[in-house]
């Protein structure tokens, strides 16, 4: 599936390119990649990216989902997993999944003050989960 290696020399190629690395909120020079990651199966790869990259001085949004069949973000071992990502100066959000739910605006503002609740945030952005299936 995922190659560490492979994703640590594309990111190494990137910087030699010259390219910069920014979050959605920082200015765009023309040549910035903003780069994310939707969390959907595993908290202890998405934290071993996380420091990869930030020894490379690369920052990056990682998207959470609450509503995930595979892991409970709010457990205490994943809510450390969160924080050490964040911690690692990596921006964090809700990966929001509208489709489990009947009343998706209702729902949405309960993950969110769950989210900014429970790891001290303020979300700025946030990440569909299946955005096709949910626009259709």
């Amino acid at each position: 599936m995922f190659k560490i290696d492979l994703y640590k020399k594309n990111l190494e190629d990137l910087l030699k390119k010259g390219f910069n690395f920014r979050y959605f909120n920082q200015v765009n020079n023309g040549e910035d990649i903003f780069l994310r990651h939707d969390i959907d199966f595993s908290l202890e790869n998405a934290l071993s990216i996380a420091e990869l990259e930030n020894k490379l001085d690369i920052k990056s949004v990682y998207f959470f989902m609450l509503s995930s069949n595979t892991y409970n973000l709010l457990s205490e071992f994943n809510k450390s997993l969160v924080f050490k990502i964040k911690d690692l100066g990596h921006m964090i959000s809700i990966h929001f999944d509208p489709i489990v739910y009947t009343n998706i605006n209702k729902s949405f503002i309960k993950e969110k003050n769950t989210f900014d609740s429970f790891f001290s945030t303020n979300i700025d952005f946030v990440s569909i989960h299946r955005p096709g299936i949910f626009l259709k």
